[in-house]
């Protein structure tokens, strides 16, 4: 009895797989092995691996999320905002529309919080959470993405509060809402 056998399965650790799909093979590949040494501290190797990606997919959106995150982890907040940035002009310089729902919503929240963070300032970070909460009001929480996801996902407990209020909350209310009918028997 003969099996056939695929490829084998790569496992994926950046939290934005939808988006890996932008990046040639290789370039998935550094991301991934970066997020991996990342996420058990490795973060000068993760940072090496970063900066072995060309340059001008170094400021692609997933790329420089994934980088912020890295910096983020290990508080250097000036540092991600900065990445932020430059994947923000970056995009400007090409033509894409910064303003459109997705990656850049994303990109907006983490640079509104580094922001705070650093500078005290809460007002990107108030205004991109209220414009993903405009955004997400009427998704099923079944039917969120990973960018979804992830812009519903706070990085700082000082803001994981607002986040929740702001955001999180009225998703909730309306997703158990729609059980208000339903009655439960034991």
């Amino acid at each position: 009895m003969s099996t056939a056998v695929g490829p084998p399965l790569r496992i994926v650790y950046g939290r934005f797989r939808s988006l890996q799909v932008t990046l040639d093979e290789d370039t998935a590949l550094t991301l991934d092995k970066a997020v991996l040494y990342g996420l058990v501290g490795a973060y000068e190797d993760a940072i090496r691996l970063i900066a072995s990606i060309p340059p001008e997919l170094q400021c692609s959106g997933v790329v420089s999320v994934e980088y912020s995150l890295i910096l983020w982890n290990q508080g250097k907040y000036l540092q991600a905002a900065e990445i932020l940035r430059k994947a923000i002009a970056f995009a400007r310089r090409e033509g894409k529309d910064v303003r459109k729902h997705g990656i850049y919503t994303l990109i907006r929240l983490l640079l509104g919080e580094a922001e705070y963070i650093t500078e005290g300032d809460f007002t990107a970070a108030r205004d991109s959470l209220q414009e993903t909460r405009l955004w997400l009001r009427n998704v099923a929480i079944e039917q969120l993405d990973d960018v979804q996801v992830g812009c519903t996902s706070g990085h700082n407990g000082r803001c994981l509060k607002f986040y929740t209020d702001i955001l999180i909350e009225p998703i909730l209310r309306d997703y158990w809402n729609c059980f208000a009918h339903v009655r439960f028997q034991i």
